[in-house]
């Protein structure tokens, strides 16, 4: 797993599992979650956004844990796939 980007509030980690999809998996761990952290995470998320664009990848997948985590990532754009891993629903987000 590789750590994209990591300040005191928040860590964006990427990982690549070819094996089952086109596209890396993000995992984002934010430790506390106020109006003002939503658009420093929105700011970083878009810079990101470029950075996995210009690694050639089209989309990327996420699988929250939980329905709080599903609603919060739902907000950087991702939708449902219909799809479930281990009974969470996998998520993607068109670059």
């Amino acid at each position: 797993m590789e750590i994209l980007y990591t300040d005191d509030n928040i860590e964006v980690c990427l990982e690549v599992c070819k094996e089952i999809s086109s596209g890396p998996f993000i995992h984002i761990s934010v430790r506390k979650f106020t109006v003002s952290k939503y658009k420093c995470i929105l700011e970083v998320w878009n810079d990101l956004q470029d950075v996995l664009s210009d690694r050639g990848y089209s989309r990327v997948y996420a699988i929250p844990p939980t329905l709080h985590q599903e609603k919060f990532i739902k907000m950087f754009g991702f939708r449902n796939t219909s799809v479930f891993f281990d009974h969470k629903n996998v998520m993607v987000r068109e670059l």
